[in-house]
């Protein structure tokens, strides 16, 4: 995010500011697969659709208080903002407008991702759905936490194993996009949602499954002999029932 010396700040412009971030980081954790936010820049904070080829994203570029009537507004940068024109706009609105047009960005790129238009886009969900609900989570705070410490490991662990069989086909043609994704899911585990992280596996083992049978299969062999023992000693019970799943 842009610095700010919040002394130098009225403090109905930091409230604002503070309500904005909340809102929307928290509308951005609800959507982690789907979308990646970052505040590591010289904006107040950028949101783009994780599809690789896409370019639609959501930046808030600054604020600014108006002397007249006080408000404090902040500038955007959107594409796209509506169902009928694939085009950027440039907007000023206060913290609640903007919140809105967030929401409203996220419902776009939601609709874009809905459409079957590829013969395997529906598999691709069936598939995906099918490892969800097989990884399915109860815990009351799956969509707000992450994984403590001794599942994280355990969750890296077994995309280390995928992993490493994927770098051995990585020659083989759609390989390279699995396991970006893979590696991707790896390295962002310990700042995603418990929810996020198994939609994210689910679409990597989709992936998988896609590719065939036969090869999904000796993945989950090599998974199987290397996590199956650590699955029990952790009580990690959704592991067990996920390599049980391929005896």
């Amino acid at each position: 995010m842009i610095r700010v010396n919040r002394k130098e700040v009225p403090l109905s412009v930091l409230n604002e500011i503070n309500h904005l971030l909340t809102q929307l980081r928290h509308l951005s954790r609800n959507q982690q697969n789907i979308i990646e936010s970052n505040e590591d820049g010289d904006f107040v904070f950028y949101a783009k659709d994780r599809d690789p080829k896409s370019r639609f994203y959501f930046i808030v570029e600054k604020f600014e208080q108006n002397p007249t009537d006080l408000i404090t507004y902040f500038t955007t940068r959107i594409l796209p903002v509506s169902e009928t024109k694939i085009e950027e706009k440039l907007r000023s609105r206060n913290s609640n407008e903007t919140i809105h047009d967030f929401e409203n960005w996220i419902s776009l790129v939601l609709s874009y991702n809905n459409i079957n238009l590829n013969p395997g886009d529906q598999f691709d969900k069936i598939y995906e759905q099918e490892f969800y609900d097989l990884f399915e989570i109860i815990d009351e705070d799956a969509d707000q936490n992450p994984f403590e410490l001794k599942k994280q490991l355990l969750f890296y662990d077994f995309l280390e194993v995928i992993n490493k069989k994927l770098e051995y086909h990585k020659n083989e043609e759609g390989i390279s996009e699995i396991l970006v994704e893979s590696k991707e899911l790896q390295i962002k585990l310990s700042i995603l949602t418990k929810k996020t992280a198994i939609k994210r596996l689910s679409k990597v083992m989709s992936m998988i499954r896609k590719k065939g049978i036969s090869f999904l299969k000796e993945i989950m062999t090599e998974v199987k002999k290397a996590l199956l023992k650590r699955a029990i000693d952790f009580g990690f019970d959704n592991w067990g029932k996920m390599i049980d799943y391929f005896n």
